[in-house]
């Protein structure tokens, strides 16, 4: 069973994405904000999204990365901070009556676009160079689409690029053209433009020159920076209903970035008070309200009860583990459910008795190996030192210029001071993987056990079938936890693939249970096929569980990721586990393969363990 998620035969640059997400947040000063890759670079507030368009894809690396990073400038040092919405609100407004509405609002973006790369150039030289490439791929583009539209008798859509092509290109380089000569007056005017009103009116302008020889609105959308629902926005932003101006400060908050500064954090995702708040003067004011959004105080309104989400009040336990557990704003709606996992009457013992006797000389090697390595560290001696018990060879006194004649017998053999968290993927891909799977997961747990290391399996899924935009159950099924005696193959060998999986949250419940133990060392492994896939995760899950993982290394924690198969790993394989591990991703295509892999990489760590408790 084939099932990688693509996109364009291609899978997610998830390392490139995070880093242009990380300056896209330094740049607008605003953690949530999350980065995607859409057909137009836009910016959503309400989601608190931006994204980078798909147009850079396919390029030269120096183009490619030139091309996204002025998407995010554009984005975050111009429509975050320099557009003006109130503005923008009011001619939304006022184009409801026009024939052409959809044409006049491309016009407002494109100009603003045009307009907010000349400033930042200007505050910021070092980025000429990258808008001078910017340009440099999109001129030719706009050529093309241009004579295209224009071909099919598209007026509306080439009227765009023409515009588009005069701005970045000059007038001067335009061939005559009856249609669209007549705005070229219009466009040098732009250049002059010091505000969201003024590219506005060069808009309006550029609408009433041209409307008679228009037949209707553009086929398709080209420019759309912001993306706004209307309604929200008008509440949000332009208040009709004020009887009258509150008296205060005369400072107003018209960009997107004051307006998100006026969002209560723990109700961002929701459409209430907070986005009826009267932002103007943040003073108080008489308000029409017909909605009756607008509540009167009651004495029994509690301003310090916590809540979290839609669910309402909590308890302080509840509310201390939301805090420790920071997940992105895509996982807001997921619901975790922890539960033992159910031994299945059925399972088959034979089959834990064969993989058993298979794994048995791999595992007494391995734990062989490391008992006399720890009964060796508890009789050694430890020579050449400054103090200590004097060593029966005085011969050095004679022969060096600064002996060391001390000895000290070895330390009393300690524990391992180390954790382990088996974390299984437990979605509908893993199906044909599974049998290689629980053998696997047996061994280790095999091999922790008599080396007495506290481990914790886990297997995690998401039920598609019940989940919904506002609903999202993910199931984490406890196979054995850290401290139980207890035998957990009949557990490991009942476990079943089930829906989907959201590997970036079950890697962060992961990473919270583990910061939670006192070991010294601790150990994340992951086994799966590395195809994260949930309602609505898509894209943003091979982007979200790169990012999990970069976190879970920054704590300190060694990740493991394990992949099984029936099958050689393709090359398209590698390449996923490398977007979203890195080069922690050990795979093989048969189970006998997979031991000695383990085998290797087990003792690799626990020789890591050693070394630390010299």
């Amino acid at each position: 069973m084939e099932r990688f998620i693509k996109f364009n035969n291609e899978v997610v640059e998830a390392g490139e994405l995070l880093h242009f997400e990380r300056l896209a947040r330094a740049w607008m000063n605003a953690d949530n904000f999350t980065l995607s890759e859409r057909q137009l670079i836009e910016m959503n507030p309400l989601e608190q999204t931006v994204a980078v368009s798909v147009f850079w894809r396919h390029r030269p690396q120096d183009i490619q990365h030139a091309g996204r990073i002025t998407d995010v400038l554009l984005l975050a040092q111009g429509f975050f901070r320099r557009f003006h919405l109130r503005e923008y609100a009011r001619f939304k407004e006022e184009i409801v009556e026009y024939p052409y509405p959809d044409l006049l609002e491309q016009l407002v973006f494109l100009l603003e676009e045009y307009r907010f790369g000349e400033q930042i150039q200007k505050s910021r030289p070092g980025t000429r160079k990258w808008f001078r490439a910017r340009e440099k791929a999109t001129i030719p583009y706009y050529w093309q689409q241009y004579n295209s539209l224009k071909k099919r008798g598209l007026l509306s859509d080439a009227l765009l690029f023409y515009i588009a092509i005069a701005l970045y290109e000059g007038t001067l380089q335009l061939e005559a053209d009856e249609e669209f000569e007549d705005v070229l007056p219009l466009l040098r005017m732009q250049n002059l433009s010091q505000s969201t009103s003024d590219s506005i009116d060069v808009a309006y302008g550029i609408f009433y020159r041209i409307q008679n020889k228009l037949k209707d609105d553009p086929q398709l959308t080209h420019f759309q920076h912001l993306v706004l629902p209307g309604s929200v926005f008008e509440n949000f932003t332009y208040h009709r209903g004020m009887k009258k101006d509150g008296k205060g400060s005369d400072q107003t908050k018209d960009s997107v970035e004051e307006m998100m500064q006026m969002w209560h954090q723990e109700s961002e995702q929701e459409e209430g008070m907070h986005l009826r708040f009267e932002i103007e003067h943040g003073r108080d004011s008489e308000l029409v309200d017909p909605e009756g959004a607008v509540e009167e105080g009651r004495e029994d309104h509690d301003p310090t009860t916590i809540a979290l989400g839609e669910s309402g009040s909590t308890n302080r336990e509840e509310y201390d583990k939301a805090l420790f557990i920071k997940v992105p704003k895509i996982h807001q709606a997921v619901t975790e459910i922890e539960k033992p996992v159910e031994i299945n009457s059925s399972v088959n013992l034979s089959t834990i008795v064969r993989d058993r006797a298979e794994q048995a000389p791999y595992v007494k090697q391995l734990v062989t190996l490391f008992q006399k390595e720890m009964a060796r560290k508890e009789t050694e001696h430890l020579t050449g030192l400054s103090k200590g018990r004097l060593q029966k060879n005085l011969l050095p006194l004679w022969l060096e210029e600064r002996p060391k004649l001390f000895y000290r017998k070895g330390q009393e053999s300690k524990d391992l001071d180390a954790v382990f968290y088996l974390l299984l993927d437990g979605s509908a891909s893993m199906q044909e993987k599974m049998d290689q799977t629980k053998a696997a997961v047996l061994y280790v747990h095999d091999v922790l056990t008599k080396l007495a290391i506290p481990h914790r399996i886990v297997q995690h899924y998401e039920d598609a079938y019940d989940a919904t935009e506002n609903y999202q159950p993910n199931y984490f099924e406890v196979v054995h936890e850290y401290d139980r005696q207890e035998d957990a193959a009949p557990a490991i060998y009942s476990l079943e693939a089930h829906e989907d999986n959201r590997d970036g949250y079950a890697l962060r419940v992961a990473e919270n249970s583990l910061l939670e133990r006192h070991e010294r060392q601790k150990f994340l492994l992951y086994f799966s096929d590395g195809e994260p896939s949930a309602f609505e995760y898509r894209e943003q899950g091979i982007i979200d569980t790169a990012d999990a993982v970069q976190a879970i290394t920054k704590k300190g924690i060694a990740f493991l990721h394990l992949f099984l198969s029936d099958a050689p790993v393709s090359e398209e394989q590698r390449q996923l586990f490398e977007t979203i591990y890195g080069n922690r991703t050990a795979a093989t295509d048969s189970l006998d393969q997979f031991t000695a892999e383990a085998h290797r990489l087990l003792k690799r760590m626990l020789q890591q363990l050693l070394q630390v408790q010299k």
